[in-house]
């Protein structure tokens, strides 16, 4: 099991790995390796412990939120002519993967986002990448690598907790709607 302290709970940096005593032992080499070996960790490890102690307790809820968006979001999109597919399927904790079918430019993506960003002020990701690059390794298992197109993670956070499902849903309808302007302008 891996915990990122930075995504869930708002650290500075810092990661927990647990698991068996022979895995723990492969994968020590590999702290040194990948740079983390620093002098030392005490303002890391205060952050991780402060934002355990606040943020813990919001975990299972942020989980139950996202399981109970995924179907949601997938029905949304769909209606409105786009493709959302979750990785898992349904989230199995507060973060998951999300695909955008292909057939988008990564630009035309940005801008429907933006707009939906600045005439909602919801902003529905931060960051694509391109879902057949090799660093992308939960990929959906029944669907062609061709019309994977683009891929976030997605970290429901504490905050999400207050903002009403149909806030989401709204947004991202917003979204598919601002790419099937476009691409029919663009026709």
């Amino acid at each position: 099991m891996y915990v990122s302290f930075y995504k869930g709970f708002g650290a500075i940096t810092g990661a927990v790995l647990a698991g068996s005593t022979p895995f723990i032992e492969r994968a020590l080499p590999w702290r040194r390796r990948l740079g983390a070996n620093p002098y030392t960790v005490f303002p890391y490890a205060l952050s991780c412990h402060s934002g355990y102690t606040q943020w813990a307790s919001s975990f299972r809820a942020r989980w139950h939120k996202l399981r109970a968006l995924a179907p949601q979001l997938r029905q949304a999109a769909a209606e409105e002519g786009g493709a959302l597919t979750f990785v898992p399927e349904s989230p199995a904790c507060s973060q998951c993967h999300c695909f955008l079918g292909a057939g988008y430019s990564l630009e035309a993506l940005d801008r429907a986002r933006d707009a939906v960003d600045m005439g909602l002020g919801a902003r529905v990701y931060e960051r694509l990448r391109d879902a057949n690059d090799a660093l992308c390794l939960s990929r959906p298992k029944d669907v062609d690598d061709a019309a994977l197109g683009f891929v976030f993670e997605w970290s429901l956070g504490p905050e999400h907790l207050d903002v009403p499902d149909e806030t989401f849903i709204l947004a991202w309808r917003a979204f598919f709607r601002e790419l099937r302007t476009a691409a029919a302008a663009a026709d």
